[in-house]
């Protein structure tokens, strides 16, 4: 349930706040006067992607926070879907979801003072509420959604996801087999080939960088000579028996042992003599060492000359690199292996396709028995809750037709309906006038709901091509929502607005050249000016009132609770 909705300078909205009750909240204003802003702050906190031309004019930034408090049947349901919500529910579980966007179009997404993703937002939203816009109902008019409102009414996922798997896996099979019938003439001559081009290359056992370290390797052996003459007199310099660094160190080293017995505190400094002549010594070792290396240098030098032409010789021949050529050894070794297992043989591909064929036929007949025994179900369930919106002889039909096998499985799902007696139900999107559409939309959004845990449910203009007693119906049929549901509810039908148990009224100023949205929550004697106007427009007389005071009476009669759907067994009773 949403208890609080805060907006800051969003659009024309300077800084507007919203305190919901339970029950049926409605909304009206004038046609522009900023309801859709109060939509659009809550699209925000669905996840919407944002920009900075949401600002209002002269704002740096705009702000949309929501005040959210979640039952713990709805808690228990997003902890098992978001486990990483754990940590953001306090005692109460209320949930905080802020919001800000900055001229830069940057935006901070928060729960409960905790930072998140636009991600983590989108797969929580749907807990919390809900919104049906006035122009989903053209949904209704493309069938490829007509499948999916019937399998999110109670399909098994597991069967459709498993349905998915053996489609992709069954059209794998089957274009390899194809590609095989297609290529085999040249299918073996391919592979002979690529069988020279692997022992190749593994033979040339080519590692990646290894070029470069030739070439520095190169060019060290180019100098040989001067790095072994460079060695000769380093070493001369640290030997020599009068003038090396050696001896001289030695012969330092011993007078300062000689002066530390009669003074400590020359220790310091025979310490420092001492390690250099350790280093001097290591020096003398390595320099050893090195050189001996240089001898061994000559015979090098013709292995790396060769070894770096055949590297040369192959990276033309193939016309890569030389880490190129690695990752293409591997690739064509890959094509081996199958080749080798069997993967292009013809008999074995045929048989891959033909068991992978039989289970998904298997699982495609499943899926469609699901899909029309639930199809059956929801019509009846659907023309049920059209009696009860003035539509008593309408027929609404849940077409499940074969079609060619998809991921979706191998079924064509269309809505039929028919609004009069003596009409065989046709295509919804061809015979259903706007206000049947809306009609059949609410029904099955409705449906929808129920399986789903959203505590709230907006409805934006829902009551779009319909007035007088069809307006009445779909009230109550909202209104019968109440005692499961919060609502909050857009119209522009008087005898909707009239059902609400809060009314709230948008308008908007202009003051300069600044326009500003404000909201204000009606009291009876305001209500009942409001719900005149709705029913007149410019010009409210006092019949026009009486009508009003007589709608807002109606209103007193308790909501009926809508029967609930069960997910994957709908009761037509």
């Amino acid at each position: 349930m949403l208890l609080t909705l805060r907006i800051k300078n969003l659009v024309l909205v300077d800084d507007l706040e919203i305190e919901l009750a339970p029950g049926m909240n409605v909304l009206t204003g004038e046609t522009g006067a900023g309801k859709s802003i109060i939509l659009k702050g809550l699209a925000l906190l669905a996840g919407e992607k944002a920009s900075s031309d949401l600002l209002r004019r002269g704002a740096e930034r705009c702000e949309v926070e929501g005040l959210f408090i979640v039952s713990p049947d709805s808690r228990a349901e997003i902890l098992e879907e978001c486990p990483w919500a754990e940590e953001i529910f306090t005692e109460e579980s209320e949930i905080i979801v802020r919001r800000t966007i900055d001229l830069t179009s940057r935006s901070k997404i928060s729960l409960n003072g905790r930072l998140t993703t636009r991600g983590e937002l989108e797969h929580l939203a749907p807990f919390l509420f809900d919104v049906t816009g006035q122009h989903e109902s053209q949904q209704l008019l493309n069938p490829n959604e007509h499948r999916n409102f019937l399998d999110t009414f109670g399909v098994s996922a597991e069967l459709r996801e498993e349905v998915r798997a053996a489609y992709l896996e069954w059209s794998k099979a089957a274009r390899m087999l194809r590609e095989f019938k297609d290529q085999s003439a040249t299918k073996a001559d391919y592979f002979r080939r690529v069988a020279l081009e692997a022992d190749e290359l593994t033979k040339a056992n080519i590692v990646s960088g290894e070029r470069a370290s030739l070439e520095e390797e190169l060019r060290r052996l180019g100098s040989l000579e001067f790095l072994s003459a460079t060695v000769e007199r380093v070493l001369e310099g640290l030997e020599n028996d009068e003038t090396g660094l050696l001896r001289q160190t030695n012969l330092v080293t011993s007078l300062l042992e000689q002066g530390l017995k009669r003074d400590l505190n020359l220790r310091p400094t025979f310490e420092l003599v001492e390690n250099a002549r350790i280093s001097l010594n290591e020096a003398r070792l390595s320099l050893s060492e090195y050189g001996v290396t240089l001898n061994a240098a000559p015979e090098r030098i013709e292995e790396v000359r060769e070894r770096l032409s055949e590297l040369a010789r192959l990276e033309r021949k193939y016309g890569k690199g030389e880490s190129e050529l690695a990752s293409y050894l591997q690739t064509i070794a890959e094509e081996l292996s199958a080749w080798q297992d069997g993967d292009f043989d013809e008999k074995k591909l045929q048989a891959r396709v033909n068991e992978s064929e039989k289970l998904l036929r298997t699982l495609e007949s499943q899926l469609t028995e699901q899909r029309r025994e639930l199809g059956e179900r929801l019509g009846s369930l659907v023309i049920r809750e059209l009696a009860s919106l003035q539509m008593e002889k309408a027929r609404f039909v849940v077409a499940v037709t074969p079609t060619a096998s998809s991921e979706h499985g191998a079924d064509g799902v269309e809505f039929l309906f028919s609004g009069n007696p003596g009409e065989d139900p046709r295509p919804l999107r061809r015979v259903a006038s706007g206000g049947e559409l809306s009609r059949v939309q609410l029904i099955l959004k409705t449906l929808l709901n129920d399986q789903r845990s959203s505590t709230l449910q907006v409805f934006d203009e829902i009551d779009s091509g319909i007035g007088g007693a069809v307006a009445q119906s779909v009230g109550e049929k909202i209104r019968g929502l109440t005692p499961r549901y919060q609502v909050l509810l857009v119209t522009h039908a008087p005898q909707i607005a009239a059902l609400g148990d809060r009314h709230f009224f948008i308008s908007k100023k202009s003051r300069g050249d600044q326009t500003t949205t404000s909201l204000t929550l009606l009291d009876e004697k305001t209500r009942v000016k409001e719900i005149a106007r709705m029913l007149a427009g410019k010009t409210i007389s006092e019949n026009f009132e009486g009508s009003a005071r007589e709608l807002l009476a109606a209103r007193e009669n308790p909501p009926r609770p809508a029967k609930r759907a069960r997910r994957g067994s709908v009761s037509a009773e």
